[in-house]
């Protein structure tokens, strides 16, 4: 048995992972019945196909079947993920929530009262962007409304809309967990809600909390950071 140190297996399974996600997405065009190119993205640039493959495909299932409804992220940062969403939704107002400052420290302090450790480095993280930066590597950003500031708060006004398809990538339990509970009574039948970071205690524990007081079932993608997924 060979041992290998810890930081040189992570690189080996990171290595291991770019060659996977070249192999999907080599052969994408034919895993996929989507062959209208308004419904496709452009994969080459991600490093986790098995999210970004599941997106397309969500997409193209809630136009297919014309679910009503806007579309929103929690959690934007640069807005790469967003990008692909309002490609997919061009035709669909979307709901951009965050900070563009950084995790706000009231999400740190529930992760500490929780037992939950937040690293150094991730308080400092994500603080690299603007609503400039994100409306600028959009498609059609005239469908874009930013709602810069603190989740939930952002949301009052929203109440009574209704949604087709929500990501939560905001990695922290407390803006998952309220993201969960405002997002999942407006989501139309047919629309979908994708969690990311799902993999570790913060995110994955909002939405275990979730389902367990709800009884709402998900789905957890094999992709590189744990996403689940939600529909309804």
């Amino acid at each position: 048995m060979v041992w290998y140190p810890k930081t040189d297996m992570k690189d080996r399974i990171k290595r291991f992972a770019h060659c996977v996600n070249k192999i999907l997405l080599r052969h994408h065009l034919a895993l996929t019945e989507t062959r209208d190119q308004r419904g496709r993205i452009d994969l080459a640039d991600s490093l986790d196909y098995i999210r970004y493959a599941t997106l397309e495909r969500a997409a193209y299932e809630v136009n297919l079947r014309k679910v009503r409804g806007d579309i929103a992220e929690v959690g934007v940062y640069q807005g790469r993920f967003a990008a692909k969403m309002n490609q997919l939704f061009p035709d669909r107002e979307f709901y951009l929530f965050d900070t563009f400052e950084g995790f706000d420290e009231r999400d740190i302090a529930v992760e500490t009262q929780n037992g939950i450790k937040t690293l150094d480095k991730h308080r400092e993280a994500w603080r690299d962007t603007s609503e400039e930066k994100v409306l600028g590597v959009m498609a059609h950003p005239r469908n874009c409304v930013i709602k810069k500031g603190y989740f939930p708060e952002t949301a009052k006004g929203l109440e009574n809309k209704r949604f087709a398809f929500v990501s939560l990538d905001a990695d922290l339990w407390e803006p998952t967990y309220n993201g969960l509970k405002f997002f999942y009574p407006r989501l139309e039948k047919g629309g979908y809600i994708f969690i990311h970071d799902c993999a570790g205690s913060n995110a994955g524990g909002a939405l275990r909390k979730f389902s367990q007081e709800t009884g709402v079932p998900y789905l957890m993608l094999p992709d590189a950071y744990g996403t689940a997924v939600i529909a309804k």
